[in-house]
């Protein structure tokens, strides 16, 4: 019998939860918060190797045209005639052709340069921008059509096509390889393969894997949690309870309600700052085994929407950390609300009133809050408050630029001071190679800097410019590439683009008539950066292409 067939037969019969028993818990506090345990609830950041640019040019001359356009990488040539012609600016290809507006869509990508759906009496066709034919000829209703595309939880360049609605939803997920795609695997709406955190029929399933129960799942359906083991065995049924406040951690699931009581009822277990009395009930529940118990807790809990789960250091959710008011001699004192790390018996650990653990971004060896504005080091120590300057953290870069007194600069890990407070802008869409663009006395340059000695260096100055437009990057089996152009004020049809270890301007400009009617157009691709310029003489059409490809 599969998970959802014992799921469907543990609804139809209610079993009651063991009784409350008592079990009384101390409050003391100790600390759990180290560099590890905040290292396994945060991210890695990002790491990029950088490759060489190699520039290859293609005219090609277009008749009897009408308009052209650009869309999500594609350029839509319309004929005199209204049809229409569908060119790959990712591949300098033509994919189709004579198509009217009725017969296509074209969909953003940033990993295949951009998807075409194309259909054609009843039959659709779904092709990248790389040219590879995704969906050929299918009957499928795709009617209802959502790609996604991106990097997934196991670093590999994906695409996700979702199809139909509710019952009839259908996924076939795509991984890429040097642009080639691969069909992983077709998903219908009642597979149990998505993953923690889904919800299929309304049928909301987590795995428990990082509960530290490999092969374990938990459901809940209709109210009601159940729980399998790595057998497919039910191991547990219980009733969602109703709570003002309740959650996950460890093993269990720790609920709270508080009632307010009579003036005169003596029988409270605490009164608030108002003078209002209230009983407060604190219980868990055993997800494995369905066992609940009353536990004793000096806090009232303040709503679901408070709580965040953490991992301790071996990567297992332990604790999680929520907002509360302390109850001392059966009194609240204070409507001052605290934070603190609990665990699954109510014990409180440390008080991170303030702190946002669940935000936090590696920064170096230390940590960043961006709510807070604020670099921890691994004991949550605070190295540096960057309010009110701006801060924005840099991935590949391990720095932060700053802004004071109208001046831009940039910090590192440590807080100390890397870019001198001296800078008009620092251009941050793209850094590489511990190198970036800064304008400085209203001229750019590229700039080389160590965070460790906290020294910079100046590369190259463009002397005339004050500005660089960021065109796109691409990403190759891990390679990373990025352009600039800057175009000369003297002269609007004369641009020029770069790169960050390229230091010198080259010329993609359009020479001729000086009344050119110029468009550039860029694509963001699995496998390059595409520089189309299209130049319109005499009524016809000339697409110039320069394809920058990445190498190692």
């Amino acid at each position: 019998m599969n998970k959802i067939s014992v799921l469907t037969l543990s609804l139809l019969s209610l079993v009651l939860l063991t009784g409350c028993n008592k079990d009384k818990h101390s409050n003391k506090k100790g600390d759990v918060v180290n560099n590890l345990l905040l290292k396994a609830n945060t991210k890695d950041e990002k790491k990029y190797i950088y490759g060489q640019y190699n520039l290859q040019d293609k005219d090609i001359l277009l008749e009897n045209i009408a308009d052209i356009d650009y869309s999500n990488g594609f350029l839509i040539i319309t004929t005199e005639d209204s049809r229409k012609t569908f060119y790959s600016v990712t591949t300098n290809e033509f994919i189709a052709s004579d198509l009217s507006i009725n017969d296509y869509v074209t969909f953003p990508s940033n990993v295949a340069g951009g998807y075409l759906k194309i259909t054609l009496d009843g039959l659709t066709t779904i092709y990248d921008g790389l040219g590879n034919v995704l969906i050929d000829n299918s009957y499928e209703s795709f009617v209802t059509l959502v790609i996604n595309s991106g990097i997934d939880d196991k670093n590999r360049d994906y695409c996700d096509i979702i199809f139909g609605t509710g019952e009839s939803e259908r996924h076939q997920y795509f991984t890429y390889s040097n642009g080639v795609p691969t069909l992983l695997k077709v998903l219908d709406s009642d597979d149990d393969q998505y993953g923690s955190g889904s919800s299929l029929q309304g049928i909301e399933y987590v795995s428990l894997d990082e509960y530290g129960h490999p092969g374990y799942t938990r459901y809940k359906n209709s109210g009601r949690y159940v729980v399998f083991d790595d057998n497919n065995i039910e191991t547990a049924s219980f009733t969602d309870p109703s709570a003002d406040t309740k959650f996950f951690v460890g093993d269990y699931l720790i609920y709270q309600n508080s009632v307010r009581l009579d003036e005169n009822n003596n029988n409270y277990d605490y009164i608030d700052s108002n003078g209002v009395r209230y009983s407060l009930e604190t219980c868990r529940i055993n997800y494995l085994n369905a066992k609940k118990e009353d536990i004793e807790v000096n806090f009232v809990l303040q709503g679901d929407n408070t709580v965040s789960s953490l991992k301790n250091e071996e990567n297992i959710y332990e604790y999680c950390y929520a907002n509360m008011k302390i109850i001392s001699n059966k009194k609240i004192l204070s409507n001052t609300i605290e934070t603190y790390i609990i665990d699954e018996t109510g014990l409180l650990h440390d008080n991170v009133t303030g702190i946002h653990i669940s935000s936090f971004e590696r920064f170096g060896n230390n940590y960043y809050d961006p709510i807070s504005k604020t670099i921890f080091d691994g004991n949550l120590n605070e190295i540096s408050i960057l309010t009110n300057m701006y801060p924005q953290k840099v991935d590949n870069a391990n720095l932060i630029i700053c802004k004071r007194n109208g001046k831009f600069g940039a910090i590192n890990p440590n807080g100390k001071i890397v870019f001198g407070f001296k800078y008009d802008k620092i251009i941050t869409d793209y850094i590489s190679n511990n190198r970036l663009l800064a304008v400085y006395n209203d001229t750019l340059g590229i700039y080389s800097f160590n965070i460790d000695n906290c020294s910079v260096s100046l590369i190259k100055e463009f002397t005339g410019y004050s500005n660089a437009t960021y065109l796109t990057h691409s990403r190759v089996s891990g390679i990373e590439g990025g352009i600039y152009y800057v175009s000369d004020n003297a002269n609007p049809n004369k641009n020029y683009y770069f790169s960050l270890y390229d230091e010198e301007l080259n010329d993609f400009s359009l020479e001729g008539s000086s009344n050119l009617n110029v468009k550039v157009s860029t694509s963001r691709t699995i496998n390059q950066s595409i520089l189309v310029v299209l130049q319109e003489v005499s009524g016809q059409f000339v697409l110039k292409t320069s394809s920058i490809s990445i190498s190692k």
